[in-house]
């Protein structure tokens, strides 16, 4: 088990931008199929992870002292 993990992470750490690919690529079907349910919370937290993930959103959207 424990070298089936080490490997796992081998492999994640060389793929990084195909994993990160890959990711990007469900969270857009997510976010889409949820827009065509209605359901926009759940599209726009998939757009959300889509830009943490890309690099494009570091920092929380509202300071956690703003959050209700």
């Amino acid at each position: 088990m424990s070298l089936a993990r080490t490997r796992m992470v081998e492999e994640l750490i060389d793929n990084r931008l195909v994993h990160q690919a890959e990711q990007i690529y469900a969270l857009m079907d997510c976010a889409r199929r949820a827009a065509d349910a209605q359901q926009f919370s759940a599209a726009v937290g998939a757009h959300r992870v889509i830009a943490e993930i890309a690099g494009m959103l570091r920092a929380p959207a509202k300071p956690y002292a703003e959050r209700p």
